[in-house]
């Protein structure tokens, strides 16, 4: 994504700056004259602009389908957390107390991956890697920790 906006930037510049170093002499003798040299920066300026908006749009479809994936995900997490729960509550004492602070923290590292998937809805293009991985890592955080609470429960 940054490096199509770059190098529309870059070609931009290039047209702009060519256009510059060409001078204003009397008309009809080939050279191109100050109108049409701001005719050309205005064009490269709209193309530029074009090309924002269509990163815009690709980003803002990316983050779409990606908070759209793990909001689906999720969904299904929290019904796997419900059942976990349950069967904490038909757990023995010692193994449910054990267990229930397990629990919390699982609880715990699911509001975390809800904070970070908020932060897709307002991400840049300079800042949506960075958030792409935060959510990730909340993920792997939350799967990690209730793969290991389903492991205590079916050892038990």
């Amino acid at each position: 994504m940054k490096k199509l906006v770059y190098s529309i930037l870059f070609g931009a510049a290039l047209v702009w700056s060519s256009a510059c170093g060409r001078t204003n002499t009397t008309a009809g003798s080939g050279n191109t004259t100050g109108q049409e040299v701001r005719e050309e920066t205005r064009e490269a300026s709209k193309e530029v602009k074009e090309a924002a908006d269509e990163a815009g749009d690709e980003l803002r479809e990316e983050r779409k389908e990606f908070s759209s994936g793990f909001r689906e995900k999720t969904r299904a997490l929290d019904r796997k957390i419900d059942e976990l729960s349950n069967r904490i509550d038909k757990a023995g004492t010692e193994a449910r107390k054990d267990m229930e602070k397990d629990l919390a923290e699982l609880k715990t590292r699911r509001s975390n991956l809800d904070q970070e998937m908020d932060k897709t809805e307002n991400a840049s293009s300079n800042t949506w890697e960075d958030i792409k991985s935060g959510v990730n890592k909340a993920w792997d955080d939350v799967e990690s920790t209730y793969n290991r609470i389903e492991k205590k429960l079916s050892d038990n």
